[in-house]
């Protein structure tokens, strides 16, 4: 009973000593609860539509939302804007023109001239259509960006 309580010589400092270290521990979890909290509040009211890509892909709801929060504008506005894009982008390429954004890159078109295939089940020889095909080539600085 008097070692319980912290009477007795020697005992009392160990249970001193075993009390601080979890009191220690209970700190260090508690800092890193906050922290957490901390981060997790930062993102969602800093960047709040921005969620995690998921299997490293951006669809286009997704790029919406990041447009709208690195714009700093609404959503129904970031998706005019895209649909604007978009189709500015596919009827200069279907007229055949290029589009060049400096620093991001260049759409164009490129020919494809008629082939000789084969159908890989059969192995039968196929004729390929000659077709127009969408590309783009990154700009220097994107490419500079994602390689860093």
């Amino acid at each position: 009973m008097f070692a319980e309580a912290g009477l007795v010589s020697g005992v009392g400092e160990e249970e001193d000593i075993n009390k601080t270290l979890i009191y220690q521990q209970f700190r260090r979890i508690i800092a890193l609860k906050l922290a957490l909290i901390a981060d997790l509040t930062y993102f969602s009211i800093v960047k709040p539509n921005v969620k995690p890509l998921i299997n490293n892909r951006m669809n286009k709801a997704e790029l919406i939302d990041a447009i709208s929060s690195e714009a700093k504008i609404t959503k129904a506005d970031a998706g005019r804007a895209l649909d604007g894009f978009i189709n500015s982008t596919t009827k200069a390429l279907k007229k055949g023109d290029r589009v060049a954004l400096v620093g991001f890159g260049t759409f164009s078109i490129s020919k494809r001239a008629a082939r000789t295939g084969r159908n890989p089940q059969t192995g039968k020889a196929i004729q390929i259509k000659a077709k127009k095909v969408a590309k783009f080539k990154a700009g220097a600085d994107l490419a500079k960006t994602v390689n860093k």
